[in-house]
């Protein structure tokens, strides 16, 4: 196992963005809805969702 400190200098020049990339979270939804080893929770989020991208995603359309 590897562990990392962080100091907190360190965490104090993390950043975050106001609010996410449109793009990214489009991809990483589309990542997230064809993928067969998830977690129950992102399970029930990718049954709701599924319906509402058919037609709209190559991927999901399948």
């Amino acid at each position: 196992m590897i562990r990392v400190h962080f100091t907190a200098a360190d965490l104090g020049r993390i950043t975050f963005p106001v609010e996410p990339h449109p793009l990214w979270e489009a991809a990483l939804a589309a990542r997230a809805l064809g993928d067969r080893s998830i977690t129950p929770a992102v399970r029930r989020w990718r049954r709701s969702a599924a319906p509402r991208a058919r037609g709209r995603c190559v991927r999901c359309s399948r």
